[in-house]
């Protein structure tokens, strides 16, 4: 069964509000090249913030879920 996505303005704010973390988090691995362990949560961060933005792109470019 495919159900069409529509997502809420709440969610459209938080993908937005994600989005604009980004440059932060490339800020902050640029100011913690000299600590690993910062340096290794900052990237897995990001990865993640990366996987879960891609994830609501592609969703919303092809509008169904099955």
């Amino acid at each position: 069964t495919e159900t069409s996505l529509q997502p809420s303005d709440d969610v459209k704010a938080l993908y937005e509000c994600c989005d604009q973390l980004r440059p932060s988090l490339f800020r902050l691995a640029s100011d913690s090249m000299d600590d690993d362990a910062a340096l290794a949560q900052i990237l897995a961060a990001n990865d993640e913030l990366t996987l879960v933005l891609n994830t609501y792109k592609d969703l919303m470019a092809g509008g169904k879920c099955n």
